[in-house]
């Protein structure tokens, strides 16, 4: 299967539009990536609990975590998640770079993907 297939909504492993755009970016630059790689960790009141960023990159060894937001979700809630998350991530000293809904859509819609988001992306990562 080639990778427009694989990166084909049909077919796609990813879970969102959003993750599978990151995920052509990756491979546009020959970026390896492992995605949803399971990781056992500390959450909340010191439980261990299996965990599942969105992608890691092992030559970089950072994780990329994209913060979509869910169709009614307030903006309350939203960062809620987030902040949650991010504070796993920062409690098990794990390095990883987020991406928020708005950094991607910042018309707040779908289908208007941030102009120049290749490189905001490569940025995010890299810097």
């Amino acid at each position: 299967m080639g990778l427009e297939e694989k990166l084909s909504e049909k077919n796609s492993p990813f879970r969102s539009k959003c993750e599978r755009i990151i995920a052509g970016i990756f491979s546009k630059y020959q970026i390896k990536f492992e995605y949803e790689k399971t990781q056992v960790i500390l959450g909340k009141n010191c439980k261990i609990i299996e965990f599942h960023p969105d992608f890691y990159l092992p030559k970089h060894r950072i994780y990329l975590e994209y913060f979509g937001k869910y169709k009614d979700e307030t903006e309350e809630h939203y960062w809620k998640r987030v902040r949650s998350k991010e504070e796993i991530y920062r409690r098990n000293g794990i390095r990883v770079a987020s991406i928020y809904y708005s950094e991607m859509w910042p018309s707040g819609k779908k289908g208007v993907l941030r102009k120049n988001f290749e490189q905001f992306l490569m940025y995010k990562i890299f810097n």
